[in-house]
This record gives structure tokens, C-alpha cells and sequence, in this order.
């Protein structure tokens, strides 16, 4: 049998500060979804896809925002991501930083995979999890999305949008920009 997917804690931690900022009991909900809060301190640590999925959930649940995730994205720093979000920066096109992120993001979280492809003037990103694997939260890969956009903007030092982001779900009820 394959190990269950894990995700860093260090992603997890900035879940429990837009938690704090939303006015909930982050504590009572990790507790909730069965994580064990004091896991957060501790850089290497790992929580199973299974239960930061259910964390997702009541987060939305206990806040009422069904783009939670967008808002944790705004929580998330590059020490998120450990090595790998520092290196970024050493990047010489934002197309390079894309192919760091898709070589190592399985320290972050060995769900799925990200792929660069190229096409032209373009390149896309595509994020995957095999077919036969449990999917992360919607929630989960708003967040990610999003700190791949803002990171975008950081790098190129200006704003700069996708031409256009395709995901399999609904469209939350909240829009932000």
C-alpha cells in the first residue's frame, strides 16, 4: 500500500492565522479535524491530506467564506514553502521559478504533481492527483493558485494575471481581487 498524502505544517499554519483573523477558534477546529496544533512548531512536520482536508471544510463552515482559501493564500509566506520559496527569487524568468516549484513541490505536499508545458509565447501550469488518489480540498487549491499568482507579481516586481485559470469545481460564492 502507498503511504496516505501529507502536507507541510508550515502550510497549515497560515490556515490558523486567517482562522485568528476570521475571529475562530483555530485551536478548537484543528482539534476538530483531528490535527494536533502543536505539530505547527515543528518545521518538518506533516499533517495527512485527510485531515487538512477536513480542516478546509470546517473552516469554511465556521467563517461562511467558500473562497477560505483565498485568504489563507494571503497569509502565506515563502518560509511557507521552505527551501524551495526562498530559491525563488534566484529564478531568472518567471518561467524558471514555475519549473523550481513543479521539481520540488512535493516537499510541500506529495498529493499530486505540477507540470510545465509549453505552448509558444505561453506556458501552462497544470496541476494534477491520480485518478485513484484523494483529491485535495477545493479550498486547498485555491490557496495554491493564488500563491502562485502572487508570487508571479513579486517576482516580476508588478502586476501581472494569468491569462486565464481553469479548475475542476464550482465557482465560490465570494469573489475577491
Amino acid at each position: 500500500l502507498a503511504a496516505s498524502p501529507t502536507v507541510l505544517t508550515s502550510w497549515m499554519r497560515a490556515m490558523r492565522t486567517a482562522l485568528e483573523r476570521a475571529g475562530c477558534d483555530s485551536v478548537a477546529l484543528f482539534r476538530a479535524a483531528g490535527l494536533d496544533v502543536a505539530l505547527l512548531a515543528d518545521p518538518e512536520a506533516r499533517y495527512p491530506l485527510s485531515g487538512t482536508t477536513r480542516l478546509w471544510q470546517l473552516a469554511v463552515a465556521a467563517t461562511g467564506d467558500s473562497a477560505f482559501g483565498l485568504r489563507v493564500a494571503s497569509q502565506i509566506s515563502p518560509a511557507s514553502a521552505h527551501a524551495v520559496g526562498f530559491a525563488l527569487p534566484t529564478s531568472a524568468t518567471l518561467k524558471d521559478a514555475f519549473q523550481r516549484i513543479a521539481r520540488y513541490s512535493r516537499i510541500v505536499t506529495d498529493v499530486g504533481s505540477m507540470e510545465l508545458r509549453d505552448h509558444g509565447d505561453e506556458f501552462h501550469v497544470l496541476i494534477s492527483t491520480p485518478a485513484n488518489a484523494p483529491h485535495p480540498a477545493d479550498e486547498a487549491v485555491d490557496a495554491f493558485v493564488s500563491v502562485q499568482v502572487r508570487m508571479s507579481r513579486a517576482l516580476l516586481d508588478r502586476e501581472v494575471s494569468p491569462l486565464r485559470i481553469e479548475l475542476c469545481r464550482g465557482v465560490p460564492r465570494e469573489r475577491y481581487n
